[in-house]
Order: C-alpha cells, then structure tokens, then sequence
C-alpha cells in the first residue's frame, strides 16, 4: 500500500537521523532531534495531501448514483453544462457489468441544449469492447443548466457491440444508417452514434435485430461517424410505443413517452421515431433521451426548430427480470 512505503520511508529518515552516541555532545543531540521533527513534519503532509487525493477521487466515483432494479443497474452521472462548445461526459457501469444502452438529459428548456451523440464506450481494463458505459456529446446554449448522462447495465446478459462508419454529406439532409446485429438471432436493446458535433441525431431506435440512426450534417464538409448497435440475448424483449404520436411544433420543445408492459416491465434502452423528418433539413434535433423516473417507460424531448410538425414517437426496449 502507498500509505505503508511513505509510513516506512518515514522511519527510515528518522532513524537515519537519531543521534550518534559516539563522540557528540548535547548541541549534536539537539539537532538531531530538530532533524526528527522535521522528517515527522514532512511525513504528515505527505499523509495529508495523499488523503485529500484519495477523497477527491472517491467523491468523483460517489457522483453516480446506481439504482437496481430486475437484474439491472441504472447509473445516472450528473453535472452543469456550460454554453460553448461540445462537451462529453459518461455514465460509467459498475464494475463486472456491460452496458446495455444510455441516454441523457437536461433540464432546460426549448434551444438550450443540442443532444449530439451518444453512444457505447471502452474505458480503461484489458479489454477492447466498448462495455464499460455510455457517453453523451452535448452542447449548451445560452445559460448553464444541469444535465446528466445516463446508462443501463448488467451483468446477466454479455451483449455483442456492432459498429459502421457513415459518410454524412453536408446538405442538412437526414442520413438513415442501419446496424444490424450479428449474429441476427440478437435483438438490439441500445444504440447511437459518435463522431463531430456538427453532425446530430435527429432520430434513434430499435428494430429488433438492428439498430438505426438518422443523422444530419450541418457543416459544409462531409463527416464521418462511427454509428453503434449493442445486441444482446434478452429473455423475452419486447418493444412497445408511444401511441399515438404526438404532433412536434415548430419552436418548441416536445415530450414523448414510451410505457413497458406489466409483463415486460423493466425498461433496458429506448429511443425515437419521426414522421415527417425528411422535411425539416434536420432542425428537429434531440434535446434529451433517457429511461423515465420509475425505470419502466423511456422518454425523449425534440426540439422542433424547423418551419414544419413532424409527428414523433418514442419507442422502448422493455424485458422482463434477469
């Protein structure tokens, strides 16, 4: 242990600094017990200044907060996002759990927030798979709201993670990208993307064996973007929608919701569908994703900055206990 080599490097120093019983008078005995305090003095602020270390790691960890519920771990990372440019943070998975899906939020309101990517991540063990949370691309305009980012793990279930590169052309345009699961006898249960933040989800969702993501490009360069599918074995998975859809008005923030059934009723992943998109040049952007409070409905907010309604549902990927 650290503490143990700096507690033994200390005595050591003392004991290499106690007086010599050889020849020296009592100015000799003095000094050499001034050089002890020293030393002593030296240990206790290495000691104090490695115990603030390790609280302001643990106080980092403690920021996440775990709900348990069916065999599965809800992790919610919260913090201020601040006006500016992108920012990413991540939801990590408690250890010897893989991540299922992921979302964010914010608590601001219509144009505060542009929800760019999210996606599965590889942390910092051995391995190379990216099991170990969920990140989000953010960016906030304007003022600083609160904001978290979400993730949903297990480790009942050791899902598959698929991946594809997509070339999104600059023209504002939604780009439609397909992942499927491999092998098929998987179901999607989470997905997105990651990739620079001018290019936005502005659509995101299940389909059984595969996950798509719509994409809209808004610079004048054409981007790449690594698009993500996390597929999984899941006892009896079951995909339920908002119904019916909701109207999403122009300049304004709108709210979907997709509720489990009693009999799937635990909620794993989630996102939307829209209806109409092709015609908002890819102004109707995704403001915030996550599971709902009681962990058996998934939400969305779009934010509807184009001239047309498109209708909008959410869509969950709901399971039973593990």
């Amino acid at each position: 242990m650290l503490i143990d080599r700096l507690l033994e490097n200390g005595r050591d120093r003392m004991g290499a600094m106690q007086p010599s019983h050889h020849g020296q008078g009592r100015v000799g005995c003095l000094t050499s017990r001034g050089a002890s305090s020293r030393a002593r003095l030296r240990l206790v602020l290495i000691l104090q200044a490695f115990a603030l270390v390790l609280s302001a790691v643990v106080a980092g960890s403690a920021n996440a907060a775990v709900e348990s519920s069916g065999g599965f771990k809800y992790v919610t990372k919260e913090f201020t996002l601040r006006p500016g440019g992108p920012t990413t943070k991540a939801a990590p998975c408690p250890k010897r759990t893989h991540v299922l899906s992921g979302g964010h939020y914010n608590s601001g309101g219509f144009g505060d927030v542009i929800g760019a990517h999210a996606y599965p991540y590889d942390g910092d063990d051995r391995g190379k798979t990216p099991d170990d949370g969920w990140k989000a691309q953010l960016r906030g305009i304007g003022v600083p709201v609160p904001a978290s980012v979400h993730a949903v793990c297990t480790k009942r279930v050791f899902p598959e993670y698929a991946k594809v590169t997509d070339t999104v052309l600059p023209d504002g345009q939604e780009d439609l990208r397909e992942v499927a699961c491999d092998p098929l006898s998987l179901e999607a249960t989470g997905g997105g993307s990651r990739g620079p933040a001018l290019v936005r989800e502005v659509e995101t969702w299940s389909g059984g064996d595969r996950w798509t993501v719509g994409l809209a490009n808004h610079g004048d360069a054409v981007k790449e973007v690594t698009v993500f599918a996390v597929c999984a074995e899941v006892p009896a998975m079951t995909i339920a929608d908002d119904s019916p859809p909701v109207t999403a008005n122009e300049d304004q923030q709108t709210l979907t919701e997709a509720e489990c059934h009693p009999t799937t009723p635990h909620v794993i992943g989630g996102g939307f569908l829209s209806s109409g998109s092709d015609n908002t040049q890819g102004l109707a952007v995704i403001a915030a994703t996550r599971p709902g409070p009681s962990l058996s409905s998934w939400r969305v907010w779009m934010d509807n900055h184009a001239e047309t309604n498109p209708t909008i549902f959410a869509r969950a990927v709901c399971s039973t206990p593990l």
